[in-house]
């Protein structure tokens, strides 16, 4: 005989955990979020788009002067390698890192004591001095520099607080090169260090 009876409270309860409706959970989407590849493409760029750089300590200033460097493009990169090709200068390798530093450079950096903050040094307009600006700026006076200086030498001055400033200035250049070439992977070991 069939049970035509309503169904008692122990099995109510077992139905209902059965179609129990459960969140889904860590499936990417909320409110909000990107819907397609092209709306994170479009985002990974945003987040590229923003202030990149690399605080670069100039060796042999013990900790008093920075290199603030970001990223160079394609086209200029292109001319430094084709200057270098040309080039029959026996300080063609110091040239071109050199070259590159000036390049990167978007502002130099520097405090009076190692246990002050390092700030974004400033012309008498308020603009950062840079490698290439800085022959022409009141500091390079008291530095001592010409204010004729070429821009590689005020390369090869400032790294001449280390032994040797052509070794010094290749040294940034390749950790220049190294964060330049790994900044997107770091972004990338950011955001999962945040998942």
């Amino acid at each position: 005989m069939p049970d035509n009876r309503s169904p008692g409270l122990e099995e109510l309860e077992m139905d209902e955990e059965a179609t129990l409706i459960l969140e889904p959970e860590g499936n990417g989407h909320h409110p909000g979020a990107a819907s397609s590849v092209w709306d994170v493409l479009r985002q990974r760029r945003e987040e590229l788009g923003q202030d990149r750089h690399l605080d670069l300590e100039v060796p042999g200033t013990r900790g008093l002067l920075s290199l603030r460097l970001g990223p160079v493009s394609g086209q200029k990169q292109a001319a430094l390698s084709e200057r270098v090709m040309k080039s029959k200068s026996p300080e063609r390798d110091f040239n071109l890192n050199a070259d590159y530093l000036i390049a990167a450079c978007q502002a130099i950096l520097g405090r009076p004591d190692a246990s002050q903050p390092l700030e974004v040094l400033t012309d008498e307009t308020g603009d950062p001095v840079t490698l290439s600006t800085l022959a022409h700026s009141p500091a390079a006076l008291q530095l001592g520099l010409d204010p004729d200086t070429k821009t590689r030498e005020v390369v090869r001055y400032l790294f001449g607080f280390a032994p040797s400033p052509e070794i010094a200035a290749g040294r940034a250049a390749f950790d220049y090169m190294e964060w330049a070439s790994a900044s997107g992977l770091e972004l990338d070991e950011e955001a999962l260090g945040e998942a």
